[in-house]
């Protein structure tokens, strides 16, 4: 089955992503890139929820410590840094879609996130 991977550089839990949310309730971002296009201070961003439910395939997503091994593998044969956007085909095959650099590129904005999905497809 094919679907799209999203992992964030950040870990799981309330309490480990406190000093995020406080940074981003002062007006400025997360460290994680990923953190701050999907969700808000506190919530996740409407807007992101709303293009993810608009997807013709399935999205995972996983913090950095609830990874799967084999994925963190994969993640780590091929250098990626967190967070990235993997896409998994329909034969098991993974390839990275968006990376660090590109989601931060993006300012924390669900916009710029959908118009690459419009634009490239590389979703389809």
């Amino acid at each position: 089955m094919e679907r799209l991977i999203f992992i964030y550089s950040a870990n799981s839990g309330i309490m480990r992503n406190i000093p995020g949310a406080l940074a981003k309730m002062a007006g400025g971002k997360s460290s994680c890139a990923l953190c701050t296009i999907t969700h808000g201070p506190i919530f996740e961003k409407p807007s992101w929820k709303t293009f993810v439910e608009s997807l013709d395939i399935p999205a995972t997503f996983f913090h950095r410590d609830e990874v799967p091994v084999a994925l963190q593998e994969f993640v780590n044969k091929e250098n990626m840094v967190l967070p990235v956007v993997l896409k998994e085909e329909s034969d098991g095959s993974l390839k990275q879609i968006m990376s660090k650099e590109q989601l931060e590129s993006y300012s924390g904005e669900v916009e710029c996130v959908k118009k690459y999905f419009l634009k490239t497809e590389s979703y389809a």
